[in-house]
């Protein structure tokens, strides 16, 4: 992941705030500790924190400007069918000068603007500054797998991959009282709600078009509702296969990667698909789990490995102890922004720790829970 960070100026006293921009950008180096840069003129200030997935080289870095000098991006995610887009994109346009899914997106919006949006299959956070007009436009992928924070007042646009970096402008950090009872209700703060009234959640598959006279926040997607209805034996079937395929694809797209790639693997239903089906594709395939050896009810290093064997993947097995698990404790504490209900970051974060000492990159199977209903109190959800 990157982190992106900027400030879109509606007048003269917000170009006050202007200066803050790089403590906010560098408050998230952990996001992005490769490289980082900045951007600024009149009207916005751009900030990037790059960590190097796609196109290793320094052109690649962000702020990138399109050709012609009247676009500039900072982007966090990875669109998957970037090569498809670019080739259709080089029989028409000039050539490309990076490698990166960077461009793509740059030159998709300089061609066809917010229309661009639909083209992409993957998961996103950007902001585009159009030189020329003084526009900035923020947008957020479909079911918001990447963040955006943002605060706005009559003089200024800010807006972030976290919460922390909003903190370095001299806005008001009060904690928001009926967001607190939202979190000791839910274990979580529902969006366009953060901790802090002032600050708000970019909701999912929305886009901000910003201006000195007019900011315009808009939906760009919408999950389809599709109806209910009887389904055969023989239907069942194709579904199951239709549904096979839809997920090879989806993990054979993420396996796009110029540093070394692996899977986590917990021996659960979700990350074992996952690494079964990337193993197909990427062999030697690196897996890696994590066992609690003071905690054998929690441990599930042993079902992690016997899948590992089934797929032949190049498995690693980390064992924490309790007192490991204090170790990080306020490392993560401090980090997060808002209140977290979810006790399972802490492991999750060691073992992306631990992992990061071999690959840079790793599958996780984070999320089909969601989509597949996998949470016990789903069940009582109505049937649309």
């Amino acid at each position: 992941m990157c982190g992106i960070a900027g400030i879109y100026v509606k007048n003269n006293r917000g170009s006050n705030w202007l200066s803050f921009l790089p403590h906010a950008t560098s408050a998230l180096s952990r996001r992005g500790p490769d490289a980082q840069h900045i951007f600024t003129d009149e009207t916005v200030s751009l900030g990037h924190c790059r960590l190097t997935i796609i196109d290793l080289t320094e052109a690649a870095d962000q702020p990138m400007l399109d050709t012609s000098k009247r676009y500039c991006i900072v982007y966090n995610g990875e669109i998957f069918n970037y090569l498809m887009l670019r080739e259709q994109l080089e029989t028409v346009d000039a050539p490309f000068h990076t490698q990166s899914d960077t461009e793509v997106i740059l030159r998709l919006y300089s061609k066809y603007g917010t229309d661009m949006l639909p083209m992409l299959n993957g998961y996103f956070a950007f902001a585009i500054y159009d030189t020329l007009k003084k526009t900035c436009f923020i947008a957020r992928d479909r079911f918001g797998e990447k963040p955006v924070y943002y605060y706005e007042d009559e003089n200024c646009l800010l807006f972030a991959s976290e919460i922390k970096a909003l903190l370095k402008f001299p806005i008001a950090k009060e904690i928001d009282p009926l967001a607190l009872q939202e979190f000791l209700q839910l274990n979580y703060i529902a969006e366009p709600h953060s901790i802090y009234p002032s600050i708000k959640k970019l909701l999912p598959g929305h886009f901000i078009q910003c201006s000195k006279e007019k900011t315009v926040l808009q939906s760009w997607y919408t999950i389809p509702l599709v109806a209910t209805h009887q389904t055969s034996k023989k239907h069942y079937a194709a579904q199951q296969e239709k549904l096979f395929q839809l997920l090879d694809e989806a993990v054979q797209l993420r396996l796009a990667s110029d540093v070394p790639l692996g899977s986590f693997l917990s021996g659960g239903l979700d990350s074992s698909i996952i690494s079964g089906l990337a193993s197909k594709h990427l062999k030697h395939l690196p897996t890696f789990s994590l066992g609690f050896k003071d905690d054998h009810f929690f441990d599930e290093t042993k079902d992690a490995i016997a899948v590992a064997k089934h797929f032949n993947t190049e498995h690693t097995a980390f064992t924490l102890s309790r007192n490991d698990l204090q170790e990080a404790l306020f490392e993560v504490l401090d980090y997060l922004d808002e209140p977290f209900g979810d006790s399972s970051a802490l492991p999750f974060y060691i073992l992306s720790k631990l992992t990061r000492q071999k690959v840079k990159v790793a599958l996780s199977g984070d999320g089909a829970d969601e989509v597949f209903g996998g949470y016990l109190y789903f069940y009582n959800a109505p049937t649309l």
